[in-house]
């Protein structure tokens, strides 16, 4: 029901389009829903004609479609619709689609159509993240090649059923659980070749190493993809390399970049670009950059930007930051998005060092494509929801008619000064409130993330609630340098509180706020500077850290990436040397909190494992201090952009509810 403002129930009607790709003169792109019924996100494809036009529906049913792959006379895509993930097949001249695969347990992760529209190349990882074999096998240590596998025969072609779950789960190595997928199965994620006119599936590469990022080579003579082959690569996952395979399987190393190769794009001469972020880094806090290789060799370009290659621009919404995508070849050299201050914006890279910015920083783009009309993306901004576009011509309206209801209104961007540095924010007065209202400091999650210039669905509900909300950009945030980036590491919280007080007193001098009663509240590193704030002073009524990061010896132990903890403090485990994680954790100090402190966590967080909440919340009990703990079950580190649909609006009801009895 139209009423200007926004409500819980608005968050189930946001439609968001992702995965664009080109189809002759149309577009094809995933549109995601929400299944109100299940609380769950449905997928499937549409179409839009790059010049302009009526979008159009083209597969149909409640499933989970992905993975567009256009050819000649078809598209290709992965959904769930039968025994998990496989491909289907939608003609172009209609009718039903067909499923082409039958891959058996497992998912599909990436994947392209040859030239000649023949053959697929598939990223396929042999079983789900909760699924094993269950049988015998033996564990044994990796070599220098790659990480630690097991004993036993490879499984190819079709895969028998499997028990949904295993007997037992054995480990050699030290990465083991990944938040959101779970824990690892063991399995490896191949390169699978497909003839689409049969189904047939043979694996293309073999060995303990991942391979990711596969694009076809001019002619579809050979792929190139990505691979985790350097020597402990386990260990550290800052360094891969770039291979070209052949048909017959056989692999020859093209570059082994010093760091991190995410996302890459072939030419129709054979050159190569891909994101490169830097070795050694394992919190993103250097500027990743544009590689490319060719007659020249790998090098790198984009470094007199002192932006970061990529879409680091958060929401909560369209969840297009931090999705690697492929940079694009184009006549003058490469397109990609690049955030600069809180937008996301397109650059054209040249190969002599060049460079040329193809939008505004006052909008995000993302995943750019080229079209015979023209580039087209995926165009947001603070107060509008994504669509396609094309330039300054939006080509979808999705969700028009939600915008219409709810008028969203675009925040004011906000500068101060600290230290002689600017530090930039976000402003939303509250909406039709006539006394002075409380203000609220959102902190994003990282640190070095960003908030974007993307609708952002909390905020604006939190303002029709009637507070005043700021969120923030301070330093530790990507998009305004490098320097301004990484100067808060390891010591979260000597420089960037500076910069969060500074935005909340900014915000408490404006006539409509009450400056005395200011709340504070984030996720992740934002829990993480919420307790800091809340322990380290008292500018602040009540407070409410969610899934954080409180305390780096439990995060060592629980963490899904808690085996390089020491190497990002440069220092031992910490029932090897007690006193080495101790002075950056925030357990220490919990009791020194004073005000109504709300605790919230996924219970199947593996990013920040959940003992640390229940650290706190035993913390703050044993003080006095009003607490509660809200634990969500099945969710994990990222809830409040993707978790079930009722979790997520009953997460934003507690924290108005506890602002409002509070403050």
């Amino acid at each position: 029901m139209a009423n200007g403002r926004f409500e819980l129930d608005d968050l189930g009607r946001v439609l968001v389009p992702s995965n664009p790709v080109p189809w002759g003169e149309r577009v094809v792109y995933v549109l995601r829903r929400t299944d109100k019924e299940g609380q769950r996100y449905k997928s499937s494809l549409w179409a839009v004609p790059a010049a302009g036009g009526e979008a159009v529906r083209l597969t149909a049913g409640e499933h989970g479609d992905h993975l567009p792959m256009p050819g000649n006379d078809a598209i290709y895509f992965a959904s769930d619709r039968e025994r998990g993930d496989q491909v289907w097949c939608l003609r172009r001249d209609g009718g039903e689609a067909t499923r082409v695969t039958s891959l058996g347990h497992g998912s599909i992760g990436g994947g392209a159509l040859s030239p000649d529209g023949k053959t697929l190349v598939l990223v396929f990882t042999a079983a789900s993240s909760e699924v094993a074999l269950a049988t015998e096998r033996v564990a044994r240590p990796g070599g220098d090649d790659g990480p630690a596998a097991f004993d036993g025969p490879a499984r190819e072609g079709k895969f028998e059923e499997l028990p949904a779950l295993p007997v037992m789960r054995v480990y050699a190595r030290p990465h083991t659980r990944t938040d959101g997928a779970g824990w690892e199965s063991g399995f490896v994620a191949h390169l699978w070749l497909v003839d689409v006119a049969t189904g047939n599936a043979r694996r293309l590469t073999s060995g303990p190493a991942h391979h990711g990022a596969p694009a076809w080579g001019p002619g579809g003579a050979y792929i190139v993809a990505t691979r985790t082959a350097v020597p402990g690569w386990d260990r550290d996952p800052t360094r891969n390399e770039v291979v070209r395979v052949d048909l017959a399987g056989a692999v020859t190393v093209m570059s082994r970049p010093d760091g991190y190769v995410e996302t890459l794009a072939v030419d129709g001469r054979g050159r190569v670009a891909y994101t490169h972020a830097a070795p050694d880094d394992m919190w993103g806090a250097k500027n990743a950059l544009l590689g490319v290789i060719d007659d020249r060799g790998a090098r790198l370009l984009g470094s007199e930007l002192d932006r970061p290659v990529g879409d680091l621009a958060l929401d909560d919404l369209a969840g297009h930051a931090f999705v690697a995508w492929p940079p694009l070849w184009d006549g003058e050299g490469v397109i990609v998005t690049v955030t600069d201050g809180p937008g996301a914006r397109l650059c054209r890279l040249g190969l002599d060092g060049t460079h040329r910015w193809l939008s505004e920083p006052a909008r995000c783009h993302a995943m750019p494509v080229a079209t015979p009309a023209g580039l087209v993306t995926l165009r947001g901004s603070p107060s509008e929801f994504a669509e396609l576009a094309r330039g300054e011509e939006r080509l979808t309206h999705h969700n028009d008619e939600l915008a219409t209801d709810v008028a969203p209104r675009r925040p004011e961007e906000v500068w101060v000064e600290v230290d002689g540095v600017k530090v930039h924010g976000w402003y939303l007065s509250p909406r039709g409130r006539a006394s002075a209202a409380p203000g609220i400091l959102y902190i994003h999650g990282g640190p070095h993330a960003n908030y974007g210039a993307r609708l952002f669905f909390e905020m604006q509900w939190l303002a029709d609630q009637g507070f005043a909300v700021t969120w923030t950009n301070p330093r530790g945030s990507h998009g305004f340098g490098e320097h301004y980036n990484a100067c808060v590491d390891p010591h979260w919280g000597d420089i960037d509180s500076r910069d969060q007080l500074a935005l909340v007193e900014h915000m408490a001098a404006r006539p409509e706020v009450d400056g005395e009663r200011i709340g504070v509240t984030g996720g992740s590193y934002g829990g993480f500077m919420t307790l800091y704030l809340a322990a380290h002073t008292r500018r602040f009524r009540a407070a409410v850290a969610d899934r954080g990061l409180y305390d780096w010896a439990l995060d060592a132990a629980g963490g899904d990436f808690g085996h390089a903890t020491p190497e990002l403090l440069d220092c031992n485990l910490p029932w090897c040397d007690p006193s080495g994680m101790q002075p950056y954790s925030l357990l220490r100090v919990a009791h020194q909190v004073e005000i109504p402190l709300l605790v919230m966590h996924g219970d199947l967080d593996l990013r920040c494992d959940r003992t640390q909440a229940q650290a706190l919340y035993e913390t703050l009990l044993r003080k006095g201090v009003p607490t509660a703990l809200c634990l969500f079950p099945e969710e994990n580190h990222g809830m409040s952009r993707g978790g079930r649909l009722d979790r997520r609006k009953e997460r934003m009801r507690q924290i108005a509810a506890w602002f409002r009895r509070y403050l």
